[in-house]
């Protein structure tokens, strides 16, 4: 008995371990990568408003995801394979990250007001830098803590579940199957279930309260505690929790809000959380309403965006020398362009829209487009603008594309070439198609490419 092998680590894992320690080692980690991934879907989600919802913004979030995850791998290799208790590790590590992931709630939801701040001091300067630098340390403010308990999670879990060294690759594969595995369920049921159904508050509570269930689960577990002191941590992580999460309750239901919003809105009329985005309605300080796609405003009741609305609708056709033409819009908004195109005597309009709670937004705007959703001749279509035109079949004589702005997280694929290349083939021969391009929000450079691609498609264009 003496001369047996070690167990391999498929079986038993670190010495002195029993199997189903082990195994529920494994298990830990495949719902840690469901609970890291559904926590970056979330934080995420979150972390748009305050980083203007800008194509840069995901980058910006994944950079400080993973510099936290790699920070917290360097700090437990200098001492893993020197502890004891691995798997009471494991199950500390996750109560911790559930509990500092519910702890960065206050930071999400009041983090605008501090920000603009730190921002006053650096938007003036010559140094972009500086305000990207702003952006960043927002991101950290919210993930920092967790991600770095989330790095230390996986080496703990290795140590425990590969032992020998002939089977080390396949243990190792088989945590990173389980954990990537865990990821992929985690980011699918954050952003398509948890969301919509609960919104980025409560999902946020939700899945740290399974983190710190799977924690308590370890604790329990590990064999070199005592009995009563794993009781005693389980019930302080149960008490610890079940107040922190309540008080987040408590405090009322989060709000997200971005610097552009904070400094006009007057009262909040609409608040959903979707697949797609978070929309907003608003009234602003000027006694208008206003809707608002992920803390940006696209569309409302004040002149500047019905002037705009009114321009992607009349002047196409007033061109047209199509009888009848038909139509396709790219983007709802408020419904102002779909409204004043049913002016004209068109055969069908066909507007696309990717955020169902958009149109289901349009009652707050009557006076913006007097219900044209019910409209015999409108067919609104939920759906992304770009993939729309790629699969139809259908030919239009005009359309309008009323996206935000290329910068805009979502709409870049609206300002480029292989767009325009997909409209040539969706209009008609005598057909138009219009744009708008957000001057305002663009360097000269910036409009001036956009503009080059569009004429590099329609030659013909003003």
């Amino acid at each position: 008995e003496k001369d047996q092998p070690a167990a391999d680590a498929g079986e038993s894992g670190a010495v002195g371990l029993p199997p189903a320690a082990v195994r529920l080692a494994l298990w830990a980690i495949g719902i840690s990568g469901f609970c890291a991934l559904a926590f970056e879907v979330f934080w995420t989600r979150a972390l748009v408003f305050f980083l203007d919802n800008s194509t840069h913004a995901f980058t910006t979030i994944l950079t400080a995801f993973l510099l936290g995850i790699g920070i917290g791998s360097l700090l437990i290799a200098g001492f893993v394979d020197k502890r004891k208790s691995l798997v009471g590790w494991l199950g500390g590590i996750q109560v911790l990250i559930a509990i500092t992931a519910v702890l960065a709630i206050p930071i999400i939801n009041n983090s605008t007001p501090v920000f603009e701040r730190m921002a006053g001091a650096t938007l003036d300067t010559s140094l972009p830098w500086r305000w990207i630098g702003v952006r960043f340390i927002n991101s950290l403010s919210v993930m920092l803590l967790p991600t770095i308990l989330m790095g230390m999670a996986f080496p703990l879990a290795t140590k425990i579940y590969a032992q020998e060294v002939k089977r080390v690759g396949r243990s190792l594969g088989n945590i990173y199957a389980i954990n990537t595995i865990g990821g992929v369920f985690g980011s699918a049921i954050a952003g398509f279930v948890l969301i919509p159904v609960i919104g980025v508050q409560k999902g946020i509570i939700l899945i740290a309260a399974i983190n710190a269930l799977v924690g308590c689960v370890l604790l329990m577990a590990e064999p070199a505690i005592k009995y009563s002191t794993r009781v005693t941590a389980v019930a302080a992580t149960c008490v610890v929790f079940l107040v922190v999460g309540g008080s987040s309750l408590l405090g009322g239901r989060m709000t997200l809000t971005s610097y552009y919003e904070r400094q006009e809105i007057d009262q909040i009329l609409s608040y959903e959380e979707g697949i797609g985005a978070t929309v907003k309605v608003y009234r602003d300080i000027y006694g208008d309403r206003i809707i608002s796609i992920n803390g940006f405003p696209v569309a409302g009741e004040p002149p500047e965006y019905q002037d705009a609305q009114k321009s992607l609708a009349h002047f196409p056709l007033l061109i047209s020398q199509v009888p009848n033409p038909r139509v396709a819009i790219i983007g709802f908004g408020a419904g102002g362009t779909s409204w004043n195109v049913l002016q004209h005597d068109v055969e069908f309009v066909d507007c696309v829209e990717l955020v169902p709670a958009v149109p289901r937004a349009a009652h707050f705007f009557p006076e913006v487009n007097h219900g044209v959703l019910d409209e015999p001749r409108y067919n609104l279509i939920l759906n992304d603008g770009r993939n729309h035109i790629m699969v139809t079949d259908k030919e239009y004589d005009v359309i309008s594309i009323d996206a935000t702005s290329p910068k805009m997280a979502g709409n870049g694929s609206l300002y480029a070439l292989d767009f325009y290349e997909l409209l040539k083939e969706r209009i008609s021969e005598d057909g138009i198609v219009v744009q708008w391009i957000p001057h305002h929000l663009l360097s000269d450079g910036e409009v001036k490419m956009t503009a080059k691609s569009f004429m590099t498609a329609f030659p013909h264009s003003t």
